[in-house]
């Protein structure tokens, strides 16, 4: 009985570190501390992370030593607000959470009930403390501007150390440090995405569908194992609770059978709409406008 008793709280421990393991592969950690103006730390301050986007968000209280953490966080920006009674509120509006970083942030109150918000309009690369391991992180947003190298061989291959097929070699894309190209490991949303006869991503996902992009080139940490190449992990987008302007026209065609940005127009209330007919010489369809009353 004894021997069973162990089995099985031996296998709840393996499945709670594989889930842990899983969760640091596809989200992200926002962690800070927070000090007073002279430089001390507060503690007992509110900290609270917000997605306005998804309506996300979580709470935590900062520990002796002024500092917080939030880990487990979904790939997002979030607006990051900091209280204390006796103290002015402190918002950072635009904080990314990207996969397997730590971005660690330093909040400063002043003494005083007035808000003061933080408004972060650029910045630089966030400098990683907390891993020795190389990575690089392209957001959704540098995705879509890059025509032509917004495929997950183009976006490895804007990466130093990072070297395309030469001669049609078996495998991927692309070599890694002087490695195969078959030593890379793919993953969506950290699940499996090799192809293990060939050695080749599985599932090629399109641009739009990407919230994130990463691929870890050196020093990878104990989760991001398997190949001596590359761990490259695709992140997709999740929903929101904004209609977006894709899925807008997605609607109107569905409604009208016309796929247009005037259709979209009318579909809100323009002054036309649109109506696809079938009376277009030869037979074919066409889209066309009237007034409405």
């Amino acid at each position: 009985m004894k021997k069973l008793v162990f089995c099985i709280g031996l296998l709840f421990v393996a499945i709670a570190a594989q889930m842990a393991v899983q969760a640091q592969t596809i989200n992200g950690t926002i962690s800070g501390s927070v000090a007073d103006a002279a430089g001390a730390a507060v503690s007992g301050a509110t900290v609270t992370v917000d997605n306005e986007s998804t309506g996300f968000n979580r709470t935590v209280q900062t520990d002796n030593d002024g500092s917080f953490r939030f880990s487990g966080l979904p790939v997002a920006s979030y607006r990051v607000r900091v209280e204390k009674t006796g103290f002015s509120t402190a918002v950072n509006p635009s904080v990314l959470a990207t996969v397997g970083s730590d971005t660690d942030l330093l909040f400063q109150l002043q003494t005083g009930g007035v808000e003061a918000i933080v408004n972060v309009t650029a910045a630089g690369e966030v400098l990683e403390t907390t891993s020795g391991q190389v990575q690089k992180t392209i957001s959704r947003f540098q995705i879509l501007e890059l025509p032509g190298s917004n495929n997950l061989n183009g976006l490895a291959l804007l990466n130093p150390g990072v070297l395309p097929n030469q001669n049609s070699r078996p495998g991927s894309g692309f070599a890694v440090n002087g490695n195969r190209t078959r030593s890379n490991n793919f993953t969506i949303d950290g699940a499996n995405n090799n192809d293990q006869s060939l050695s080749i991503p599985r599932q090629n996902l399109p641009s739009g569908a990407l919230e994130e992009f990463t691929i870890v080139t050196n020093t990878p940490k104990a989760e991001f194992g398997r190949n001596a190449g590359s761990y490259v992990n695709q992140i997709t987008r999740s929903g929101n609770q904004r209609l977006s302007r894709v899925g807008l026209l997605q609607l109107v065609r569905q409604r009208s059978g016309c796929f247009n940005h005037e259709s979209a127009e009318g579909f809100l209330g323009g002054p036309g709409e649109y109506t696809k007919s079938t009376n277009a010489p030869g037979g074919s369809s066409e889209c066309t406008k009237r007034q409405r009353r």
